[in-house]
This record gives structure tokens, sequence and C-alpha cells, in this order.
């Protein structure tokens, strides 16, 4: 049985007496749940990325920050909101926590490349990205680099310069 629209209104904190109009369209445009520990998938338009969008004072939103931010007041300045459930189109604020841009990259579970490359423990050619063989460069982005590969390509360069001019 789907969770009623009066209950759904409570969990988000809005008062089912003085609700305004913008509340309850944004409350209409939540798919049907069974109960609160679920998805609340947006039925609205979702942007490019996959969020959510609700139109509000003359501008868009993305709806999953509406949805936290009806539940738990204001987003706190310089924190993003970070899915847990890794479902973007999802406005259940359960599923939701502040964090900064930084821990939302790269979190666990997160599918963003630098979560990826910074999970890699050894290069391509297998050698460890720690210790004496491990190099770091800065061109704007931090890039981890494997000494061992660079002094093998070294190797192969100079011996082909070498051979060029003999």
């Amino acid at each position: 049985m789907a969770l009623f629209y009066e209950e759904t209104m409570k969990i988000l904190g809005v008062d089912p007496v003085v609700k305004s109009s913008w509340e309850s369209r944004f409350l209409s445009k939540i798919g049907p749940h069974d109960d609160e520990h679920e998805c609340w998938l947006w039925l609205g338009s979702l942007d490019r990325d996959g969020y959510g969008s609700f139109w509000l004072s003359q501008r868009t939103l993305r709806a999953h920050r509406v949805a936290y931010a009806m539940s738990n007041g204001p987003i706190p300045d310089g924190l993003v909101i970070d899915h847990l459930c890794k479902v973007r189109s999802c406005v259940n604020p359960g599923h939701m926590r502040t964090c900064t841009n930084g821990e939302n990259v790269l979190a666990e579970n997160s599918q963003s490349f630098q979560a990826k490359n910074s999970r890699k423990t050894h290069c391509p050619k297998g050698h460890p990205y720690f210790g004496d063989n491990l190099y770091t460069q800065t061109s704007g982005r931090l890039h981890r680099h494997c000494r061992a590969c660079r002094r093998e390509r070294t190797r192969a360069r100079r011996a082909l310069l070498s051979m060029a001019t003999s």
C-alpha cells in the first residue's frame, strides 16, 4: 500500500493543514512508494544528468535539494547533497546527507573518475602506487605516476635514440 500524501508531507516536514501551492505541486511529482525506506522517484522532469527539476521562485532547482531543505532546513553553505542510494531521481530525504563536494566525489560507492582512480593501488603494469615508486605532479589537479614505468619509458627512449644516432 502506497504511503499516503499526508504521511509523506509529515516526513518532509510540511504541515498538511497549512501547505502552500508549491509544496502541493512538489509532492504531486513524487512517485508512489510503500515505505519511507525505499527510493521516492521523481515523476517530474529530469535534467540531462538524471536529477529531478522543479520550477520555484522564477528558477529551476534540483528536486532532491528542495526535498532535503523541506525536511531538514537550509543546506549549509559549502556543502552539497550526497545520494546515499546513488539514485539521482530519488527525492527521499532519508537517502541523503550533506557533505563537501570532495567527499561526495570520492565517496566509497562513487562512480566518478576521481573516485575510481583514487582507489587504484597499482599502475596498469602492476607496480605499486606507494613509497619510493610513487611520484605526484600537480598541474591544476593532482596526478599520481609510477616511477618504475617512467624509468622503463626513459630507458626505451634512450635506446631508440642511441640506435638512431649510431
